[in-house]
């Protein structure tokens, strides 16, 4: 355990992570820890036999490779992951850089930035100066939410919804009609979208839409035609068929708009002008070309929207609070004020960009995915994989776990003698 620590600083310091970019708070620096103390609620997990279910599922399918000679797909995700960080460290060290440093003291153009040093920044921004921990800290409960609709257990539902599991098993696959990188075009494209001055813009009327009080009426079922459950699923299956089979984006046009409440129209008409922007073919990079794949690949999986069901859900049957669209928008919109130099999409638009470009580590994502949310009940076996590995995971995230791993993520980027660690104080 203690040399699991040690790998974490010496990565850190391998990353530069000597070379702080932002003031920081002036508490007692902190001394290198142990795998058991970053991540204590997951050890103690593994420790008390908790995790059995998911181990099963790793071991017998996620630890050995499909063929003689093909690397585990575990393997090729580790991989895959610090083959990036390795890339982004041989990156050329920023503009006005102190001498054999790599990050300068006054961040350069985005453009112009090592993802390195933009991820130190954000950690410092979020985590350090505490603007983003409110964000972070959804990550667990809509985790742990979602996993417990799909496992069957109260307050996300009173029944397994495993369906939804073979769902997004289905989508995991590389194929004629389902492929990841599709997947990873759409974030590329979607985040120079929403860095530029008319994608900020649609994220505003976004958030304008989400504060009319018109609005739940008719997501909890105001009578008109598609509001309610199954209003909501039949207005989206429209807009599916609509975007998969549309050449140009007037079509779109052809939404049934004037059928919706009225006081939804103009904020609706707006957006839908937003969107026909943003789905032109000629925009590039591309955003149009991978979500009609996305969704091609999605309606061969779920014809039934069950996805669309559950965060319907989730949302205003369950009535989680971290799913509430008033929440989620409020959330989405400090984090905006807060990194307005916006390196979090930076960071994001990087990563899927590595990705993209190793067939490898997408193959063993695929198969990750696809293993742990498999319902098919194998030869010799009584439960399929989702059954033993999901209420593991619903278990780990509700106890935490996500938290847990921004510690981990803190010491990886600043080191573990850099300082005060916010994310690492359990509460």
């Amino acid at each position: 355990m203690a040399l699991a620590a040690f790998g974490l600083c010496a990565i850190a310091a391998a990353c530069g992570a000597d070379q702080l970019q932002a003031p920081r708070p002036a508490e007692a620096p902190q001394e290198c820890r142990d795998f058991e103390q970053l991540v204590p609620r997951f050890y103690r997990a593994i420790s008390t036999g908790q995790t059995e279910g998911l181990r099963k599922v790793v071991r017998d399918h996620l630890m050995v490779g499909d063929r003689p000679g093909d690397p585990p797909p575990v393997s090729g995700v580790l991989r895959a992951f610090f083959g990036t960080l390795n890339e982004f460290a041989t990156e050329r060290p920023e503009r006005g850089a102190p001498a054999d440093q790599t990050c300068a003291v006054l961040p350069p153009p985005l453009g112009e930035a090592n993802p390195l040093c933009e991820a130190r920044r954000a950690m410092d921004l979020m985590v350090h100066q505490g603007k983003g921990l409110e964000a972070f800290k959804l990550t667990d409960p809509l985790a742990a939410g979602a996993l417990n609709y799909l496992v069957g257990r109260p307050p996300s539902s009173s029944t397994p919804h495993y369906e939804v599991a073979g769902v997004i098993a289905g989508m995991c696959r590389r194929s004629a009609v389902c492929e990841m990188t599709d997947g990873l075009d759409l974030v590329i494209g979607l985040t120079y979208y929403l860095e530029s001055a008319e994608g900020k813009a649609a994220v505003e009327r976004i958030d304008a839409l989400v504060k009319n009080p018109e609005l739940q009426p008719f997501l909890s079922g105001d009578g008109s035609t598609y509001g309610g459950e199954n209003g909501i699923v039949a207005l989206a299956k429209v807009i599916i068929q609509t975007t998969i089979g549309m050449q140009d984006p007037s079509e779109l046009d052809q939404l049934p708009i004037d059928q919706l409440p009225p006081g939804l129209r103009a904020e609706l008409r707006a957006i839908l002008a937003d969107v026909k922007s943003l789905l032109d073919p000629r925009r590039q990079p591309n955003v149009l070309r991978p979500l009609q794949s996305g969704l091609k690949c999605h309606r061969s999986q779920d014809a039934g929207l069950e996805l669309v069901r559950m965060i319907y859900r989730l949302g205003l049957d369950a009535k989680l609070p971290e799913f509430g669209l008033t929440n989620l928008s409020r959330v989405a919109r400090g984090l905006r004020e807060t990194d307005q130099r916006g390196t979090i999409l930076f960071l994001v638009r990087r990563i899927a960009m590595e990705l993209r470009q190793d067939d490898q580590a997408v193959e063993s994502l695929t198969k990750v995915c696809r293993t742990l949310f498999s319902t098919t009940v194998e030869p010799g076996q009584t439960r399929s994989n989702a059954e033993l590995a999901l209420p593991v995971l619903a278990d780990l995230f509700g106890q935490g776990v996500a938290g847990e791993l921004l510690c981990a993520a803190d010491t990886l980027v600043f080191g573990c003698t850099g300082g005060y660690q916010p994310a690492c104080i359990v509460r």
